[in-house]
């Protein structure tokens, strides 16, 4: 039993310590007010009143919980991170508790504290905050290298030099623009760069030289078969028509952005019996990222069209309502996915 404000809080039963009753009771919701460096924080609360004397009784959970609750008031007044964003921040890099403490140069029990409703204080705070941003947690590692091991180094560079580029190609104008279109053309799904770059390296991966003519029509099929089946795209590309087929919209660019920016592929242009740029890539496919049922379209996609050489692929494409239907330079919409052909 503890007693705060004049509040005696007990930890189960209930138990009256002035009248010693331990049966009749009256619940209802009153407040209790709980000082934090001198500041006072009136919180809500369950409370209990002793029938014969009339004592009130809180217990210990609802004590705790009003706490909890007061910090938190007190961290929204002061600008303080909340705990669910510290955890935020943590998770975001990968890290567990005792890997950012290190990280940090903090106690091994620092994090555990701060992520279970313990106040911060002002100069971790601001630590807290200025790593939020990937290019901050950059100079971080920098910084204190010699102090980590270097398998946590490499992890969390590798980790917040992935998110420094998500960044980047979030502030991407054509990506903005391609996110920005009716759903119509994307799919009923906001475009999304990583699975579209990821599509691009699961088909080189699993075809020898592979054209670049043939993987857009690859991904025009992945794009509208999974439409079909499940009403929704897989990356949200916008196709538009051109003279060999379906083309995702800004195709160059696109192109630009995954050899520059994400490093992930690399184009090399041939010159024999047929003339073209085949794709060759640099990273490995993250399977990780799509549904179950996106990779069994992906699959399907790759075992049926795999064997088709890139002037039988734009064939196909040439008997689809999608593009059948559709003039040179218009959009495509994702309703000609229910024509497919098979």
């Amino acid at each position: 039993m503890q007693k705060s404000g004049g509040y005696f809080i007990m930890k189960r039963n209930l138990f009256c310590t002035k009248c010693f009753n331990d049966e009749d009771f009256e619940k209802t919701t009153g407040t209790i007010t709980h000082e934090i460096k001198n500041e006072k924080f009136e919180e809500n609360v369950e409370k209990f009143i002793c029938k014969n004397c009339g004592e009130e009784i809180i217990e210990d959970e609802d004590f705790d919980e009003s706490l909890l609750k007061a910090f938190n008031d007190y961290r929204k007044s002061h600008n303080l991170l909340l705990p669910e964003e510290i955890k935020k921040i943590r998770s975001t890099y990968a890290l567990s508790q005792r890997a950012l403490a290190r990280l940090l140069g903090w106690g091994q029990v620092t994090i555990h504290r701060y992520e279970n409703g313990s106040l911060q204080d002002n100069a971790h705070d601001q630590m807290l905050s200025f790593i939020k941003q990937p290019d901050n947690m950059l100079k971080l590692l920098e910084k204190n290298k010699k102090n980590i091991s270097t398998k946590l180094y490499k992890k969390t560079k590798e980790k917040a030099e992935t998110l420094l580029l998500k960044k980047s190609l979030t502030d991407n104008i054509i990506i903005k623009k391609l996110q920005s279109l009716n759903k119509k053309y994307s799919g009923n799904k906001k475009f999304d760069i990583e699975k579209f770059y990821n599509m691009v390296i699961f088909f080189s991966q699993n075809i020898e030289k592979l054209w670049k003519t043939k993987l857009l029509k690859l991904i025009f099929y992945s794009e509208f078969i999974n439409y079909k089946k499940f009403n929704t795209s897989i990356a949200g590309t916008p196709f538009i028509h051109w003279p060999h087929g379906p083309v995702p919209k800004r195709i160059y660019a696109l192109i630009d952005i995954l050899i520059e920016d994400y490093k992930a592929i690399e184009m090399q242009d041939i010159s024999d019996h047929y003339e073209g740029s085949i794709i060759i890539n640099k990273k490995d496919f993250n399977p990780s990222i799509f549904s179950k049922e996106e990779l069994e379209t992906l699959n399907l996609v790759l075992n049926k069209f795999k064997n088709y050489s890139s002037k039988e692929l734009c064939n196909q494409t040439h008997k689809e309502a999608a593009y059948l239907q559709t003039k040179h330079n218009d959009f495509i919409s994702y309703d000609y996915a229910n024509e497919i052909i098979l």
